[in-house]
């Protein structure tokens, strides 16, 4: 595989996972036919807990994270080994690295009943999406301006986003009469920004041989 189609793949994956369990449950009746991303009909979790959608989730999601910790570990070499960066190098790898475990672990317990699960599958989550933030955000600055100007500013964009909407995720929850809708809306626009830093990411890639991580 190239490195820019592993770069793609490590965001696309998770996205066309939920994407596909969404259309399954809503052909199938579990959710509603509606746009998440604004009327907040539906969690990304409800997407892949009943029916066929349940199994596909699973099938699609878990080998986007093997995708995912292996793009964090070429990032961790692109930048010793092809730019001759080493701060945050380590940190990078290890929050990518714990990214895509509990991605794993959010997978495996979706739509598995008990409290024990619920407690896992909960924690995979929020870690999934917390790590993850903290290494994009931590590439962005250990990037500076070596990857282009505007290459760093559109990835320090969609990193900006994901910081705001953690941000308004707070009052909005905390306040809000809907709860539910704000959570709902702010988890797949959050979701999106977070995907979308990977297809930028392969940009810069697209030239870039697994040989030159290993030099």
């Amino acid at each position: 595989m190239p490195l820019w189609l592993l770069a793609l793949m490590a965001g696309l994956g998770p996205a066309l996972a939920v994407m596909l369990s969404w259309y399954v449950s809503v052909t199938q009746g579990h959710v509603l036919d509606c746009n998440p991303f604004v009327e907040g009909c539906t969690s990304i979790s409800r997407t892949g807990r009943h029916g066929s959608a349940f199994f596909l989730f699973k099938a699609l999601m878990l080998p986007s994270a093997v995708m995912l910790a292996l793009f964090w570990w070429a990032v961790a070499a692109w930048l010793q080994r092809v730019l001759g960066l080493v701060q945050y190098r380590r940190s990078i790898w290890a929050l990518g690295l714990l990214s895509a475990l509990c991605l794993a672990l959010y997978s495996c317990f979706l739509g598995v009943d008990g409290a024990l699960s619920a407690g896992l599958r909960r924690t995979g989550a929020t870690l999934y999406f917390s790590a993850g933030f903290l290494a994009q955000l931590l590439l962005v600055i250990a990037l500076g301006d070596r990857a282009g100007a505007g290459l760093a500013r559109l990835l320090g964009v969609l990193v900006g986003l994901q910081f705001a909407l953690g941000l308004l995720s707070l009052p909005a929850t905390a306040w809000a009469a809907d709860k539910d809708y704000w959570e709902n809306v702010i988890e797949w626009c959050f979701a999106a920004a977070m995907i979308g830093f990977f297809p930028v990411l392969a940009w810069p890639w697209r030239r870039l041989s697994w040989a030159a991580l290993r030099r």
